[in-house]
């Protein structure tokens, strides 16, 4: 059995997780050989991981570099003309893969919000060809009160809503309450939420790493030479370079911090932004990508992180005190950190309102109160993904 994995490029939430999912279906499914399509940040998350990367995937342009380039002054700014260069992009990745890859080998294909497969022409003429399985965390994309915007939103919304429709088969990674009520075109259509019933399996939230198997606390201190008496707090962007300057505005607490404590402040930069572009106190350790960063976060006294879905569901289930600053104009990050306002010790912040002695501020606030998030049950939402991902190969 033959299956082949494509992985959106925006961030590492998507990777993460179809690692996690396709080593659950190795499981189930000892004889089956996966390759992986992707581009940056996904490739950079595979070296040392003996994976079957396709070679065209070194060719294509990542997406996360779109979502870069929206981002200015702080938030970030989508436009029409913008998207349009982009979906062209996605079409030309299309492209490079079609002329490389015969798709047509595969028993099925896995695609983690892979957007070159949904904007193809794939999807439209299959027929007796590869079995296909959308994997997401969203579904829609809230309204807009801008006239220019509604009617993109409109229309982004039908299109994707039949796009969807096209797969075999579907995998939301959420719970059903995490989608809306709403109409999808506002005042007719199916409510978004019933609609998704009758199409997708919910595996819930799930973490990308194995929490039976985590060494305690007080092991990964000592194993990471952290000191009993000092306070770690670690700040993380993910996978793209949005967030420089959260991270030096993160640096910058330091003078008001040691004044109160032995702090050890790192900074997690990630695969596509460099440590060294990075202005900050000398005394502020930075780093590039860090495989298994849930070790970091595991050795903590504070975490500081945008928004994002797989290190929010990381943090919560490890149980670390948090400070989450969502990236201005990213609906889907928005949306999520005011979910958490009531989560007990997860301070949300946002940008706008972020200076450096009300961040020291907060940090001080979660140090002098190291009362452990309510760690929540997680059941194996990867193993789900896999049962079904095996059964519809095996029935195709």
């Amino acid at each position: 059995m033959k299956m082949l994995f494509g992985v959106s490029s925006v961030g590492l939430g998507h990777v993460n997780r179809s690692y996690l999912i396709a080593n659950e279906v190795r499981k189930q499914q000892p004889k089956v050989r996966i390759d992986w399509v992707c581009g940056e940040p996904a490739l950079t998350f595979f070296k040392g991981k003996e994976e079957r990367i396709l070679n065209v995937s070194n060719k294509l342009k990542s997406l996360s570099e779109f979502i870069e380039k929206l981002y200015v002054n702080g938030r970030i700014r989508y436009n029409l003309i913008d998207l349009l260069k982009e979906i062209k992009t996605i079409k030309r990745n299309y492209e490079l893969i079609s002329q490389s890859v015969d798709i047509n080998n595969y028993d099925l294909i896995v695609c983690d919000e892979f957007w070159e497969i949904l904007l193809s022409d794939f999807l439209k003429c299959k027929r007796c060809k590869p079995s296909v399985v959308w994997i997401t965390d969203f579904v829609n994309i809230p309204y807009s009160l801008t006239p220019s915007q509604f009617l993109f939103t409109l229309l982004g919304n039908k299109y994707l809503k039949n796009r969807i429709e096209m797969f075999d088969s579907h995998i939301f990674i959420g719970h059903e309450k995490d989608l809306p009520s709403k109409k999808w075109f506002i005042l007719c259509g199916e409510r978004i939420n019933d609609w998704a019933k009758r199409f997708f399996l919910f595996t819930g939230l799930f973490p990308g790493f194995d929490t039976d198997n985590l060494p305690g606390k007080g092991e990964l201190r000592e194993k990471l030479g952290f000191e009993s008496n000092e306070k770690v707090i670690v700040a993380t962007i993910g996978g793209t370079r949005i967030g420089k300057d959260l991270l030096e505005s993160v640096a910058a607490t330091y003078p008001l911090l040691r004044e109160k404590y032995k702090v050890r402040i790192i900074l997690v930069c990630g695969p596509r932004l460099r440590p060294e572009e990075l202005k900050v106190n000398r005394y502020v350790e930075k780093f590039g990508y860090v495989p298994d960063l849930y070790r970091l976060f595991a050795a903590s006294d504070c975490v500081i992180t945008q928004a994002g879905l797989g290190t929010i569901t990381e943090l919560m289930v490890l149980g670390i005190p948090s400070i989450i600053i969502p990236i201005e104009g990213h609906y889907e990050q928005i949306e999520r950190a005011e979910k958490l306002r009531d989560v007990e010790n997860m301070l949300i912040i946002r940008r706008k309102e972020i200076t450096i002695k009300k961040l020291a501020n907060q940090i001080s606030r979660v140090l002098n109160h190291p009362k452990k998030l309510y760690v929540k049950r997680y059941f194996n939402g990867a193993k789900l993904a896999a049962k079904t991902i095996v059964n519809l190969a095996a029935s195709h």
